[in-house]
Parts: structure tokens; C-alpha cells; sequence
């Protein structure tokens, strides 16, 4: 080996500490965007189980009688707008 792939395979103490710490700061910082990503996500598809629940429930009050045939469609359509 020679002088120059000795100095590259020994890394001062220093140099070991800091990539180090390098690590172990970015591991919080990678699990907050993957915290933000997957809150963005499921923040999408609540918005779709929200319709869908209110479309449930339309449905189950006009199976009751409690809205007329006319309702339930006026009321869908503004749902799904």
C-alpha cells in the first residue's frame, strides 16, 4: 500500500466523530418529511372516506323516508361538488 491509501484508510478521530454526527442529525430530519408525506396522503384520502360517509348517510335517510328522492339528489350533488 502505499503512503496516500494508508492516509484514506485512517481517518482521524475527529473525522470519524463527525461523520457521525452527520448520521444521526439527518435521521430526524428524514423522519419529519417522512412524517409530512405520509400526513399528506392520509389527509387525502380522509377527504374521500368524508364523502363517501356523507353519501352513506344520505342514502340511509332516504331509505327511512326521513328526505324525499328530489332531496337526496340535491343533496348529492352538492356533496360531490
Amino acid at each position: 500500500m502505499t503512503d496516500n491509501e494508508k492516509k484514506k484508510e485512517k481517518k482521524s478521530s475527529f473525522e470519524r466523530l463527525a461523520e457521525w454526527g452527520y448520521k444521526w442529525q439527518m435521521k430526524p430530519i428524514k423522519m419529519l418529511a417522512r412524517n409530512v408525506t405520509e400526513g399528506i396522503k392520509e389527509g387525502a384520502s380522509s377527504e374521500e372516506k368524508s364523502t363517501q360517509d356523507s353519501l352513506a348517510i344520505l342514502k340511509l335517510r332516504l331509505a327511512n323516508g326521513e328526505i324525499s328522492k328530489e332531496q337526496y339528489e340535491e343533496l348529492k350533488k352538492t356533496i360531490e361538488n
